[in-house]
């Protein structure tokens, strides 16, 4: 199939505007953000909720590794894995053979925080879901499981 480049820069701003939509509106609600009767450890920053998801995923990683997984550079990542550090979420492990290898971990207290958020999104995204018929829920699923698809092929 030959695509011109207007295909393509078309494609960029459909992707960019689908992703906010997807961050607003099941990541990170901003209803539920937004809200003043949010705990105060729901707030965190949309580079912290990547980072977790990293871990999640992969459970202990490097910076080099969460950088990459990513798209961002180490320095990007500091300031947030420090804070995070340093309020209890995330823990460095350093390595016992080569002192510059740290990795990053999740906490218990991260785990127990991510278990309440999940539940609160969930609810709250079932909520949001009121407004589609059952229809348009297994169009939304099946689309999204689709696009998750399509993505992991992608170079």
């Amino acid at each position: 199939m030959n695509y011109n480049g207007n295909f393509y820069n078309t494609l960029g701003d459909l992707s960019s505007k689908v992703l906010v939509l997807l961050q607003s509106k099941l990541v990170r609600p901003n209803g539920l953000h937004h809200n003043s009767k949010s705990k105060e450890y729901f707030n965190f920053m949309a580079v912290d909720t990547l980072i977790f998801v990293a871990l999640e995923e992969n459970g202990e990683m490097t910076m080099t590794q969460i950088a990459t997984k990513l798209g961002v550079s180490n320095q990007r990542l500091t300031r947030p894995v420090n804070k995070l550090v340093k309020n209890g979420y995330l823990r460095r492990i350093y390595d016992e053979n080569n002192r510059r290898i740290i990795k990053i971990t999740a906490t218990q207290k991260l785990k127990d925080v991510s278990m309440e958020y999940n539940k609160t999104v969930n609810d709250y995204i079932s909520y949001s879901l009121q407004n589609l018929s059952e229809n348009e829920v297994d169009t939304l699923y099946r689309d999204l499981d689709e696009i998750f698809g399509l993505l992991n092929k992608l170079k």
